[in-house]
């Protein structure tokens, strides 16, 4: 089966654009009570896919398991500057199984990588985001970016100001290297950043922190450089998040 000229919708801050999909393929069957989709093409209007979506689930559509292969995806350059904040959301390849019972997701396995990625002035020429469960509820993202340059006024205006005067930069540009972040989601309300790190020259930043169903924030972050090592707490909610330094105590 065939279609032609359907539409996604994207969102973000109010605004809304529309993805065309010029033509898809699809062949949806249903054997012995259970239903089977695979999508073998799909054309989106100044975007690209390279690569198959099938499903299946059982007949109440109770049980559902996606899975997802990409050599190549994007989409146009409207939807990803609005969902990019201005930017660009570049390209991804993507090896990705999703499982939902009775409408909550229950398995999330796989790797997404993509390249050339600009979201407020963060630009990543590559990543790699490894995806996995870690039970019923909660999953886990590894997420690595070999090199990134972050603009200076993001975070000079941001609560990471107190940073500002204690990691170098070139111009008007913090270029980061080797940044690592493991974080664990529980049932999307409870988010815990197990490890958090990244280096900069003459120094690195580590840190841990989480935030509860309530929104509140509680860890901490550890920057060494040539001055030595300065440690903040992480404070605050998730929407107005604070940092502040600890002022070590003299023996």
């Amino acid at each position: 089966m065939s279609s032609k000229g359907s539409n996604l919708s994207f969102s973000n801050k109010g605004q809304r654009e529309y993805q065309t999909i010029r033509r898809m393929s699809l062949d949806l069957k249903r054997t012995r009570g259970q239903w089977a989709l695979d999508v073998s093409r799909i054309e989106p209007e100044q975007g690209v896919f390279n690569g198959e979506l099938t499903a299946s689930a059982d007949k109440d559509l109770n049980d559902i398991k996606i899975k997802l292969f990409a050599e190549e995806f994007s989409l146009s350059p409207a939807v990803q500057k609005l969902m990019s904040g201005g930017g660009s959301l570049g390209s991804f390849q993507s090896k990705i199984e999703l499982g939902f019972y009775k409408g909550k997701l229950d398995r999330l396995q796989g790797k997404l990588q993509g390249q050339n990625v600009e979201i407020e002035n963060i630009k990543i020429p590559k990543f790699s985001m490894q995806l996995q469960n870690e039970g019923w509820d909660k999953f886990q993202v590894a997420l690595q970016i070999p090199q990134q340059s972050v603009d200076s006024e993001i975070v000079e205006k941001s609560f990471l100001n107190p940073l500002a005067d204690l990691i170098p930069r070139e111009e008007l540009n913090f270029e980061l290297k080797n940044f690592k972040s493991v974080l664990v989601l529980k049932d999307f309300n409870t988010v815990k950043w197990k490890q958090l790190s990244f280096g900069f020259p003459q120094g690195n930043l580590s840190g841990a922190f989480e935030w509860n169903v309530d929104g509140e924030l509680a860890g901490q972050l550890l920057l060494k450089n040539h001055q030595g090592a300065h440690r903040f707490l992480i404070e605050g909610g998730r929407d107005q998040p604070v940092l502040t330094q600890v002022r070590e105590t003299p023996n």
